[in-house]
């Protein structure tokens, strides 16, 4: 497996042809496999090449490593996350050595994360569902079959930090959720993001909330247990709402394109402050010209106004002479 190299952050559309040809570029390789989901059969993002040499595989490996090889390693507009591929051998023995940690935890957040689908999923009939009303049970439904004509789209993907939350109570506001959602936690866990939903578009001055929120964890094992206490538990943030809780789906080409809008105006914004500098450079040498004009013409250095001319009699046009000669 000295041969075998993993390759993580793909693009979900990138085919197999053109990862053959980008890494043909680095060495003789034998072939680029996509991993694909067996469920739906879209890419996730990974894929594993097998170069013909070894020490072909090692210099991938050692440059990618290194800052200043960075640029050769962006493919479709990603910087390519590169190592040795595992044989399965020892992904067996890392999972058993791992048992005791929480299931979902021990998979690798690479791909789009389809095994955290299932994860706060009541299904009628169920233990969980008694005490469902039919209208809570229908917009558990729907939502469920939301999920599933989003995950038919290879760019959605699930995220492990994030978290939506539905029916909440109208009354909870962003401090409020942020406590509960804090103390189930834990004071260790660190929330990145926790946003109640209002409707914006009303023009109000204080916007009614829409029934749903967005709370993120910097760790999957804090979103993970907030999820599993919150879920259809009316005692925490109070009123007769049961709670909807799932990991977010998230939209990997809508994510890119936010990164770059971020990105272009941050160097829209850095131009400007280059170009502001250049700018007051100018008029300080503008205004320190004026003064020395200025102070030279107080002098009297730039010469005086002649009242009279120097020389006396009648005057010599000697350019008109010349021309009449």
């Amino acid at each position: 497996y000295l041969r075998y190299l993993s390759t993580r952050n793909l693009t979900f559309d990138a085919d197999e042809e053109s990862l053959h040809q980008f890494f043909a570029n680095f060495g003789e390789i034998e072939f680029a496999k996509i991993v694909k989901d067996k469920l739906t059969l879209h890419s996730r993002g990974t894929a594993f090449v097998k170069f013909k040499s070894k020490q072909d595989a090692e210099t991938v490996l050692i440059q990618s490593s290194k800052a200043e090889h960075a640029h050769r390693f962006v493919f479709a507009g990603r910087l390519l996350n590169l190592s040795l591929a595992v044989s399965r051998d020892e992904v067996s023995k890392l999972q058993k050595a791992r048992s005791g940690e929480e299931p979902a935890s021990v998979g690798c957040f690479g791909g789009r994360n389809l095994h955290l689908a299932r994860i706060g999923l009541i299904r009628p009939g169920s233990r969980a569902a008694e005490g469902l009303t039919a209208t809570e049970l229908a917009m558990r439904e729907s939502v469920i079959r939301t999920k599933q004509a989003k995950l038919r789209n290879p760019s959605i993907f699930i995220s492990p930090l994030r978290l939506c939350l539905r029916n909440i109570p109208l009354d909870v506001d962003n401090k409020k959720l942020r406590r509960a959602c804090q103390k189930i936690a834990g004071s260790g866990a660190r929330i990145t993001e926790c946003r109640v939903m209002r409707d914006i578009k009303s023009g109000a001055q204080n916007p009614k909330s829409l029934g749903y929120a967005f709370v993120a964890f910097e760790e999957h094992k804090d979103a993970l247990k907030t999820l599993q206490v919150l879920n259809n538990n009316n005692g925490i943030l109070g009123g007769n709402r049961k709670p909807i809780v799932e990991f977010s789906l998230e939209n990997s080409k809508a994510l890119e394109k936010k990164r770059r809008r971020a990105l272009k105006s941050q160097m829209v914004h850095e131009s400007k402050l280059v170009g502001g500098q250049t700018s007051i450079i100018r008029q300080s040498v503008r205004a320190s010209k004026i003064a020395k004009k200025q102070k030279l013409r107080k002098k009297g250095k730039t010469g005086t106004l002649r009242i009279l001319p120097k020389k006396l009699g009648p005057k010599i046009r000697h350019k008109r002479a010349s021309k009449k000669k």
